[in-house]
């Protein structure tokens, strides 16, 4: 603030036009120095600078300031006399006052009649600049009143211990956390300033405060510290193991590490011995319990697994998170339920399976990896009030093994110089080069053994894994992975199948295999392999990314023979089942075949081949809520049997760029409620689409070409019902049909008549309205009562169009009378539409 008062003499030496710039400077010790001095900053002075005085006077740090300053030693002797008495004077008056704030101008004009302090009075009624320095004594004009008030001053004394009890401090929180405590360094009025453990010098005002003994918070304001819990936020100690979590984290504009979350963290780890510990939820709100791991420390203000070095299961979605990562995982729990957290320890006590449970029945797993040995820390959060029973010796549930590996002894032979073959462990899977890594026994160095020296035993081994990655990373060509069912398998990173195995779900029913990663398949497989009794979820990636843009598939299917039995395959953001050739002539797809499946839910599309085989066999096949195409064929020959493709925007799509004749056969399938199209065949080239017993209902269109050499080719055992249209041709394609069954429901015909302005469908109705407007029923087929109604009242044909023939298809006859407008667009450029993978 201002440090000269502009009225005594060596002021007023400093509101005299300066003639040129003094040559000390801002090192001019003279109290009547007449030149021009630098300001605090150092620059020099311009000639002919303003002639009054800066009203920063030394402490101005303007470099190009053109107002006059004193020297650094020029000291104002007028402003003791001037203000003595008047801040006492003025505090006097606001103490007296029932309010505690004065009008200014009122304040003012009290103050001019006491002549000696007229200079403090500025020409237009207000304070000089000087008055504002007792800001720590004075509220001057606070937010703008015009009122002049008194400051509450602070009853905190400095050095004393405190931590910050209001849920938003007047001034954010900083680094500073919930039960950080801080020693106070000074304060100014009621604005303190305070050295806590996180940060130094952090202000706040004394309502943000309360003063602590020790160094803990009291039970009333954050709760009461239990030896087995070495941090915790927001909880109180209560009998019999019992803990009340009084935080409230749904408060209105708060960044979501800064909510009153309530937590407790182990003091100890989880250990072999001591491995699970359950919470039972006593009384719970909306937003639930979070039980999880950590590692030694715990960021408050956040649900456990909303943060890095942490994993946590959600009683109020039932969702696992892992570093701020979310995903559906198991059933959601409240008040009487019991949910438990586990960790599976290997015989050299390394942790490698982390569970969790729920009324002692576990919900799932996921794999640890050697950097999260330090996330062994028992935790339980909870974001709104709620009181839970703790117990970190429980007694853990029996454990099930996640998988059982069937395998054999391998025998190699060691260096290649001796024809005796020794045993080996099979540590991986081969390389580029066809070696496999193995150890023999008795070694501990990886050897790499071409496969002329490798050889299977006929002794089977049955190896026990806790997840599914472990399985997987020691599984080799021949073996079978018995996947149990006990729990969500919940894997890091796609499973990556490039040995030739048979991966088989045991149990009541089918277990669960998903991947926390957004993007990827869940399974990526590129060896003959036998998936059966699976549910393979997907539930991650962006719903508008195409596969190799970072989407996601349940299964990815591109190299070798792929047979799915009885599986059940959803990806929520992206597609079912993906099978697309790469390419290469030598890693072509061979096969695929699945039978007795469910595909669906899905975001995108259900099943894609995408040039995928030589021969591909789908067999009672469901499709099912899909967003996209039911089953998208780029370009492969398949055979459809026994399939229902229900709730999707388009049914099939037969499509595709590349050259080649390719055919696709459905036989006994349904096709229904499709939001577009039943079946379509959209490309430049030859594609050819045979229906025999097929069922289309109550889609928009049931069929559609579009290409000249695409071709749909149906017989009298086929049937549309209930679609809008039946049938659209566009670009000289073919629909060759025989006497098909295909009626058209009577709803449509009804709408168009009653939107006519009719009431009802008698006669009388019916004469008025088809007299005054011409209904078209040219595709409502069919005689149905509605059309021999319209019939009989003798409007035919000036007002009903007649009907089509009974069968809805074109035949080959009928191609040449085609909508002109179709045929003139015959371009390959038209045919853009084909599914991206």
């Amino acid at each position: 603030m201002p440090t000269f008062c502009g009225s005594c003499p060596a002021c007023r030496t400093l509101t005299a036009r300066p003639e040129k710039n003094c040559k000390f400077g801002s090192k001019c010790t003279r109290d009547d120095c007449a030149f021009a001095h630098a300001s605090p900053s150092g620059s020099s002075h311009q000639a002919g600078c303003e002639p009054t005085a800066c009203r920063e006077g030394i402490e101005c740090t303007r470099e190009n300031c053109k107002f006059a300053h004193p020297s650094k030693a020029l000291k104002c002797k007028g402003r003791q006399v001037l203000e003595s008495g008047l801040i006492d004077y003025i505090i006097d008056k606001l103490k007296r006052s029932t309010t505690g704030f004065i009008a200014a101008s009122q304040l003012c004009a009290d103050i001019r009649k006491n002549a000696s302090w007229d200079a403090a009075i500025d020409d237009a009624g207000g304070f000089k600049y000087f008055c504002l320095d007792h800001d720590d004594k004075i509220k001057w004009d606070p937010a703008g009143s015009g009122r002049v008030g008194l400051v509450k001053m602070g009853s905190i004394p400095v050095g004393a211990k405190v931590s910050i009890k209001t849920a938003q401090p007047s001034r954010g929180w900083g680094l500073t956390h919930a039960w950080s405590v801080g020693t106070v360094r000074s304060f100014s009025g009621s604005t303190y300033v305070v050295d806590f453990p996180e940060v130094e010098k952090w202000v706040g005002e004394e309502e943000d405060l309360a003063m602590v003994s020790g160094g803990d918070r009291s039970a009333q304001d954050f709760g009461t510290k239990d030896p087995a819990f070495d941090q915790f936020g927001f909880a109180r100690n209560k009998d019999g193991g019992q803990f009340e979590f009084t935080g409230d984290g749904k408060q209105e504009n708060r960044g979501r590490h800064l909510w009153e979350f309530g937590f407790l963290h182990g003091a100890q780890k989880l250990t072999p011995s001591r491995s699970y510990f359950e919470v039972k939820i006593i009384v719970n709100r909306a937003d639930g319990i979070g039980i999880g791991l950590a590692g030694s420390s715990f960021h408050a203000g956040s649900m456990v697994g909303w943060d890095c070095d942490s994993i946590g299961f959600h009683s109020d979605d039932g969702a696992l998170f892992y570093e701020d990562k979310g995903i559906t995982f198991g059933p959601t729990s409240s008040t009487g339920d019991t949910i438990g957290c586990g960790v599976f320890f290997d015989a050299a006590n390394t942790p490698q399976t982390v569970f969790f449970t729920r009324n002692q029945r576990v919900v799932g797993r996921f794999p640890l990896r050697s950097k999260d040995c330090d996330m062994l820390f028992p935790v339980v959060t909870s974001a709104l009030p709620a009181i839970v029973q703790v117990n970190l010796t429980a007694t853990s549930p029996a454990f099930l093994m996640a998988c059982t590996l069937q395998t054999f002894k391998f025998e190699a032979k060691y260096n290649g110089a001796s024809t005796r073959f020794k045993p080996v462990t099979i540590k991986g899977p081969p390389n580029s080069k066809g070696e496999t890594p193995v150890n023999f026994k008795g070694y501990q160095d990886t050897a790499w053994v071409p496969q002329s020296h490798l050889k299977k035993t006929d002794t089977l081994l049955l190896k026990e894994f806790s997840n599914l990655e472990l399985a997987f990373g020691s599984a080799v060509d021949g073996d079978t992975i018995d996947v149990r069912d006990c729990g969500i398998h919940l894997t890091r990173d796609p499973i990556d199948i490039k040995t030739a195995i048979m991966v088989i779900g045991t149990g009541a029913a089918k277990p669960t295999v998903s991947c926390s990663k957004a993007g990827g398949a869940v399974m990526s497989i590129s060896a003959d392999t036998l998936l059966q009794n699976l549910c393979v979820k997907s539930v991650g990636g962006d719903k508008s990314k195409r596969f190799d843009e970072g989407g996601s598939a349940g299964v990815f299917f591109n190299k070798g023979k792929l047979t799915i039995v009885t599986c059940d395959i959803s990806s929520i953001t992206g597609t079912g089942v993906l099978c697309k050739d790469d390419g290469d002539t030598s890693n072509n797809c061979e096969a695929f075949s699945m039978t007795n499946c469910r595909v669906g839910p899905c975001g995108r599309h259900g099943i894609i081949l995408d040039k995928c085989a030589e021969n591909n066999v789908i067999t009672k096949v469901e499709i099912a809520s899909v967003a996209n195409i039911g089953l998208a064929n780029n370009g492969a020959n398949a055979t459809l049997t026994d399939c229902v493709i229900n709730d999707c925007l388009r049914g099939v799509l037969l499509s595709g760029i590349g050259r080649g004749f390719f055919e696709m056969t459905m036989l006994g399938s349904c096709i229904t409620n499709c939001k577009d199209t039943a079946l379509m065949l959209h490309s430049p080239y030859d594609r050819k689409l045979t229906l025999t017993g097929c069922t289309i209902e109550k889609c928009k269109v049931a069929l559609q070409v579009d290409g000249a050499k695409t071709k749909i080719v149906v017989d009298k055992t086929n049937s549309v019902k209930d679609c809008i249209e039946v049938h659209v041709i566009k670009n000289n394609g073919q629909i060759i049909s025989g006497e098909a069954n295909m009626q058209q429901d009577t709803t449509l015909l009804e709408q168009r008549v009653l939107a006519s302005g009719a009431t009802s469908l008698s006669p009388k109705e019916l004469r008025d309205v088809l007299t005054s407007r011409k209904i078209d029923c040219s595709d409502c087929l069919g005689k149905s009562d509605l059309v021999r109604k319209i019939t009989a009242l003798d409007l035919v044909p000036t007002v009903l169009q007649s009907p089509p023939p009974s069968s809805s298809f074109s035949t080959k006859d009928d191609v040449a009378r085609k909508d002109d407008k179709s045929a003139s667009t015959t371009s390959k450029e038209t045919h853009k539409l084909s599914v991206e993978t």
